[in-house]
């Protein structure tokens, strides 16, 4: 299991410390930190966030405890991005890859396996205390990669979800979902060969598969006339998708020397223009978002995600497009505290943007990953560093190990902090509020010896984790 999430780590990315564009604001972001950091297999990731109506957020994503251990893992957030509710569910072999409200007090999550198909959804109500679980789709001949899924929103207001599969064949998973959560339609269409989308084309009534080549299919989803072949032959790019827009379908592709490259395409898929980034800044190695790389603000306005890789400092960018696909900003995102990869970009029913990300912690453990998600304001564009207003705080431990002197440096932070400490057994063992100065010093000579797990929390959010050695 550890090479299949490796895979999706392939390039770090970096986020969050200095922000270059116009207009805009970040309005929060809400940092988890792993707290297995002694296990090099551990993997914490939140991949899909839903603002529900009430303005909460729920967020759903995987916890892989070790190498032999998937479970789904749940977060609410308030209005302004602080932690409510979270929990890891004891329901091996299982994450979590889409949330959707259904109700005023009720939510539902679709979670895969990773070795093969089992598809289930699982209605919580906002306690996440679960209401009911029934099985959506299962196969044991092939998989689909759980950071893969591609939402797009049909016509008749319902969503439909799609991943690439393989394994015994190479083909296409689909879910349509209602807006009250019922499962409209589902399965697996051989396509013999890498397709990750399904586009509508509500005019004939028709859809089309999108991958390596372009596929019509009628409306039960029966294969029909290969449109295109030779689309794109890279079938391991995460950053390729495919929105409709207007009039048309955009195709993108993310090279890794030019970074977002899109195709545009009219209801006839025949090819209209091409737009690729050519003010490349420096030797830039590029890769994509997992899930949804491009976004449909509007019928005006087009957004797409991708990251950036030059001299060892690694960049998120997003780039809006106006309804003549003329560039409108960029943003960039870079940091030197957390390498996040990007693992969704989804829009609110207010236009606000969600990005998730999971990453490491570039001074701690490079084998623990940690998870993030932040919330963009209107049409995602940004402004300055003081739109973030939880920017990363660097905290110094030491001496470590010691007979019970602990100190603590923090740069960046104003607030106060609380610091808790836990036994091998999971009991909490001391905790302390810290000074409001750069350094605090605290006297743990009266813990007994051993190994304690050490959690500073700011803002009710955990911002720093790690252990200390009591000799």
């Amino acid at each position: 299991m550890k090479q299949v999430f490796t895979l999706s780590i392939h390039l770090i990315l970096i986020f969050v410390l200095n922000i270059q564009t116009s207009q805009g604001q970040v309005e929060w972001k809400y940092l988890k930190f792993n707290d297995n950091v002694d296990n090099d297999e551990s993997f914490l990731a939140l991949v899909s966030a839903e603002e529900l109506s009430n303005g909460k957020t729920v967020c759903g994503g995987i916890n892989v405890k070790d190498e032999n251990y998937l479970y789904p893992f749940l977060t609410i957030l308030d209005e302004d991005g602080r932690l409510i509710l979270d929990s890891t569910f004891n329901k091996v072999d299982q994450g979590v890859f889409f949330v959707q409200e259904t109700s005023d007090s009720t939510f539902i999550t679709l979670s895969n396996s990773i070795e093969h198909i089992k598809v289930v959804k699982t209605t919580y109500d906002l306690d996440l205390n679960k209401v009911s679980e029934e099985l959506v789709l299962s196969n044991s001949n092939v998989f689909a990669f759980i950071f893969s899924y591609k939402t797009s929103l049909l016509s008749n207001g319902n969503t439909i979800l799609t991943s690439e599969v393989s394994g015994g064949f190479a083909g296409l998973l689909y879910i349509i979902i209602d807006t009250n959560g019922n499962i409209v339609k589902k399965g697996i269409i051989n396509t013999n060969g890498f397709h990750n989308s399904i586009i509508e084309d509500n005019v004939n009534n028709t859809f089309y598969a999108i991958g390596e080549s372009v596929i019509e299919l009628d409306s039960n989803f029966h294969i029909g006339t290969t449109l295109i072949e030779g689309l794109v032959e890279d079938d391991s790019n995460y950053g390729f998708g495919t929105v409709k827009f207007n009039d048309h379908y955009v195709v993108t592709n993310i090279d890794s020397d030019q970074g977002p490259i899109l195709q545009v395409f009219d209801t006839g898929f025949n090819l209209v223009k091409t737009i690729s980034k050519t003010d490349t800044i420096g030797d830039y190695y590029y890769s994509g978002v997992i899930f949804n790389p491009t976004l449909n603000l509007s019928d005006s306005f087009l957004i797409t995600g991708y990251s950036g890789n030059y001299d060892d400092i690694t960049s998120i960018f997003l780039r809006k497009y106006d309804e003549n696909y003329s560039l409108v900003w960029e943003t960039v995102f870079t940091d030197s505290t957390f390498a996040f990869e990007i693992s969704n970009l989804s829009k609110n029913a207010d236009g606000s943007i969600m990005i998730t990300l999971f990453g490491v912690e570039i001074s701690g453990n490079s084998d623990v990953v940690h998870t993030c998600v932040i919330k963009l304001g209107v049409n995602g564009e940004i402004s300055t560093i003081s739109d973030y207003p939880y920017s990363p705080i660097s905290y110094t431990i030491f001496p470590n190990p010691s007979q019970g002197t602990f100190n603590i440096i923090a740069s960046n932070s104003n607030d106060l902090s609380t610091i808790t400490f836990y036994a091998a057994d999971g009991s909490m063992r001391y905790a302390s509020k810290l000074s409001n100065s750069s350094l605090s010093e605290l006297d743990l000579k009266e813990l007994p010896a051993g190994q304690y797990v050490y959690k500073i929390s700011s803002k009710q959010q955990i911002v720093k984790t790690g252990t200390w050695i009591k000799i």
